[in-house]
């Protein structure tokens, strides 16, 4: 099958850039125009020979989009339009650009969408829908059908039910784990690991069931597919090598956790993400263990009783087939198939960054979209690419909330042009390889895969703000939306004083933010008497200092 359609593929790029103009006068319904492309490329930085049109400019908080085989455009949102978590584009007039939008489907947040047989399917927090996509109409009329229901309760961790399909007519559908590692006291430092873990049970794994009947419920009717997996949010179905791929986000906070096994640049720069290859049956390894890119191997978690340097020997759990650097945030993944690319592109992976914000004291990473070159046996066949970044805007990124742009949704067009979404401010681009190159050479840099270095400390107030707080509050107070809070501008912060020493010793759970505030109270008096003061009196804030016996009294 590789073979035949590697055939089909080098017998449509011997037309070279002559069937780029060609399929880039007919990428719409309409009869089209050429497009003319941003000299720019929108500040994104991509190979020599490829063009960036901007699609859409402000389409809300997106997540992943599919393209239908006549252009049409659909996305899922993380954040509902007025009341509507979906959004249908489409180009009139053959100039890339997105004439008509359309917001549609009450279903609260969506994360996921695909285009599958004849039929749209999306997900929400809870469920997987699918309504059939009629000709002619861009926003779909028919009857929305239940696919798949009653999920295991996540909470606000990991909720996205991201899908994938296979030529067998299964869908299988992502479930992410409710927690970092699966601590007895969660986000501890030095608890343990419950073993075993109670939530792989319904979560972290990949659930397979039948992509044509409705009303299937997980427990029961979904097949657990593969375990192990704290959240595979890029997932794909590889077409050529016939299997299911996933990079999971791996698990934060080992120095943080474990001052005693991990620096704070061990825990910026691992785990790794892991570029999985799954079969049914496949075990990950999350919680228990998890891979270090630097030595190569399967490492044991200290929640289960590692040391940092303690492999991971007994075999249970699977190897990735390629280690991205930590904290990068995949989110989305898929494999070209197209002919518009040059050759080398046919069979390999894209994926997309979202980007970390937990690598403090250091620079947060990811940002980009990679390319991973695959051989006919369905392993990559070299070393990752850049092939767009520069979606940040800024030389460093200290806080997700300090990127313009952040890269999380990607899809194949019927051309072969490649889409990618950004979830900040809902940006669409559209990635041509046309042969040519740009007057200012703006081409795609090399990936940066070490940590830089850490923000600068003026003090021991900022060192012990750096060692305990900044992986969550970021080096410069702004928090991460949805995470954890900004200190800067803190009401909370700046209040009185027993309030906020309580909240540091006791901790505190949250329904605004998806981690809770774990206790401090192992620290002594002077240095949650200098972090407190440090945070009081600086980001913006002007509260008076707190002494270390005011920490005492209160404690």
């Amino acid at each position: 099958m590789y073979a035949m359609l590697k055939a089909s593929f080098d017998r449509c790029c011997r037309a070279g850039v002559l069937l780029f103009w060609i399929t880039a006068a007919s990428l719409s319904r309409g009869a089209g125009s050429a497009v003319e492309f941003d000299t720019q490329n929108d500040g994104l930085r991509v190979p020599d020979g490829f063009q960036v049109a901007v699609v859409a400019e402000v389409l809300g908080r997106a997540r992943h989009l599919a393209v239908r085989d006549n252009g049409d455009i659909y996305v899922a949102m993380r954040e509902s339009h007025a009341n509507k978590c979906l959004a249908a584009l489409r180009d009139t007039d053959g100039d890339a650009v997105a004439d008509l939008i359309h917001y549609f489907g009450d279903y609260g947040e969506c994360g996921s969408v695909e285009i599958h047989r004849g039929y749209l399917y999306f997900s929400n927090l809870k469920t997987v829908y699918r309504v059939p996509l009629k000709e002619g109409e861009l926003v779909p009329s028919g009857e929305v059908e239940v696919v798949a229901k009653d999920f295991a309760a996540n909470g606000q961790w990991h909720n996205y039910k991201v899908l994938a399909f296979d030529e067998s007519g299964n869908v299988y559908v992502n479930v992410g784990s409710p927690s970092n590692v699966c601590q007895t006291v969660s986000r501890k430092p030095g608890s343990p690991g419950l073993a075993p873990c109670p939530q792989l049970a319904g979560r972290a794994g990949i659930w397979r069931f039948r992509a044509d009947e409705n009303n299937q419920r997980q427990a029961g009717d979904g097949h657990r597919y593969a375990t192990g997996i704290r959240n595979g949010v890029a997932l794909a179905w590889n077409p050529l090598s016939k299997a299911l791929y996933t990079i999971p986000h791996g698990r934060d906070l080992l120095h943080d956790l474990w001052p005693g096994f991990y620096s704070s640049q061990d825990s910026a720069e691992l785990p790794a993400e892991e570029f999985f290859r799954l079969h049914d049956g496949f075990n990950g390894g999350w919680p228990y263990a998890y891979y270090d890119q630097r030595r190569q191997q399967k490492m044991v978690s200290p929640e289960y009783g590692g040391r940092g340097d303690t492999p991971e020997t007994s075999a249970k759990y699977g190897d990735p087939v390629y280690a991205f650097p930590g904290h990068w945030g995949p989110n989305d993944l898929i494999f070209y198939t197209g002919s518009q690319f040059p050759q080398h592109y046919f069979g390999g992976a894209f994926v997309a960054f979202v980007g970390g914000w937990n690598r403090a004291p250091y620079p947060q990473q990811g940002y980009k979209v990679m390319f991973v070159p695959f051989n006919e046996s369905g392993d990559p066949g070299g070393d990752a690419m850049v092939f767009a970044d520069n979606f940040a805007k800024t030389a460093e990124v200290y806080s997700p909330d300090d990127a313009q742009h952040r890269p999380t949704g990607l899809a194949q067009g019927p051309d072969g042009s490649l889409y990618i979404s950004d979830s900040n401010t809902g940006r669409i681009w559209r990635v041509f390889y046309t042969g040519k190159s740009l007057p200012g050479g703006n081409r795609s840099s090399a990936a940066r895969v070490e940590a830089r270095q850490p923000a600068a400390a003026n003090g021991p107030q900022d060192k012990a703000y750096m060692a305990h707080c900044a992986a969550c509050h970021m080096a410069n107070g702004s928090g991460v939306s949805r995470y954890q809070p900004a200190l800067r501008g803190s009401a909370l912060v700046a209040g009185p004083e027993r309030e906020l020493v309580e909240l540091v010793l006791k901790g505190k759970n949250s329904d605004d933010y998806a981690n809770s505030m774990p206790a401090f109270a192992h620290l002594d008096d002077e240095t949650l008497a200098r972090i407190l003061s440090y945070i009081r009196g600086g980001f913006g804030n002007s509260a008076e200092a707190i002494s270390a016996d005011d920490v005492r009294g209160y404690r």
